[in-house]
């Protein structure tokens, strides 16, 4: 998938190179982990936001052995899409 995204990248600007392409994306993507580590929203216009989620601690039940098994508490990402992001994809 990230190669896919490099090469549209590098298909709709003619002026870098497919290296380049690579690299610009994993820059971005680079950007987007930090700012999520450090507990920040990102909001990219007209597609959606990702943010970050706590889960808290919960104990459940392993469904096949019926063994009781503490989950700790984690941090999930979560994308909620832009209803423009949305209506396209359903067009």
């Amino acid at each position: 998938m990230k190669k896919n995204i490099a090469d549209a990248i590098y298909k709709r600007h003619g002026g870098i190179t497919r290296k380049e392409a690579r690299e610009l994306l994993h820059i971005v993507l680079e950007a987007v982990k930090e700012a999520l580590r450090e507990g920040d929203s990102i909001k990219i216009p007209n597609f959606g936001v990702f943010r970050i989620r706590p889960i808290k601690r919960k104990e459940v039940t392993n469904p096949k052995t019926g063994e009781h098994i503490t989950i700790t508490r984690k941090n999930t990402i979560v994308f909620k899409p832009a209803k423009y992001f949305l209506k396209k994809t359903n067009e």
